[in-house]
């Protein structure tokens, strides 16, 4: 070989051809995780519509249905309960506290007796902070409607020591836990 001889050497070639192909094998990786990712959601997102349209006909031969309705996220699911449900929103309009005037009426600290987080697919809650879609997938309580998933949280001690409040509030959450998988966007 000539001493004065220009261009690639088999080794530089070989490099520049490992470092296309790791570049378009991450590339591939994040399309196909993305795909996977849509895939999951429109799952569920069919499934949470298929759940509607049943509820809809079924409720439509009973006589007046009832629902307990969350007017400001646009969302209501039936509910037959002998409990009178109320909520309010957080600062933040991403937890509806549940809780009923049987329960004020045991312990007016118990404001609360079951939750609903209101999240995008992607924002991170619970202690870890796992996006919204991870947390609901893991087999938590959850609906997805309108692109937000409603996952159902309650507290993990009692609201108050009498037994009157801690039998309300067990019944509130179980209630509360029952509403989630059944919401559904209000018809317009």
């Amino acid at each position: 070989m000539n001493k004065n001889q220009k261009g690639f050497a088999v080794l530089e070639t070989l490099l520049i051809l490992v470092i296309i192909a790791m570049i378009a094998g991450t590339g591939w990786y994040t399309w196909h995780t993305k795909n996977q990712t849509d895939k999951i959601l429109n799952e569920a997102s069919n499934s949470a519509q298929t759940v509607q349209t049943n509820k809809t006909t079924n409720s439509s031969s009973a006589k007046a249905q009832q629902y307990f309705t969350i007017k400001e996220w646009g969302v209501r699911a039936p509910y037959t309960g002998t409990l009178d449900l109320q909520y309010s929103l957080s600062d933040s309009n991403t937890l509806a506290s549940v809780t009923s005037k049987q329960l004020l009426a045991a312990d007016p600290a118990c404001t609360r007796g079951g939750a609903i987080l209101r999240a995008l697919p992607n924002d991170p809650v619970g202690p870890a902070g796992d996006p919204a879609s991870t947390v609901a997938q893991s087999g938590a309580t959850y609906a997805y409607v309108g692109g937000y998933y409603y996952i159902f949280t309650h507290d993990q001690a009692a609201c108050s020591d009498s037994d009157t409040a801690t039998t309300l509030q067990s019944q509130n959450n179980d209630a509360v836990q029952a509403l989630v998988p059944n919401l559904q966007a209000i018809p317009q």
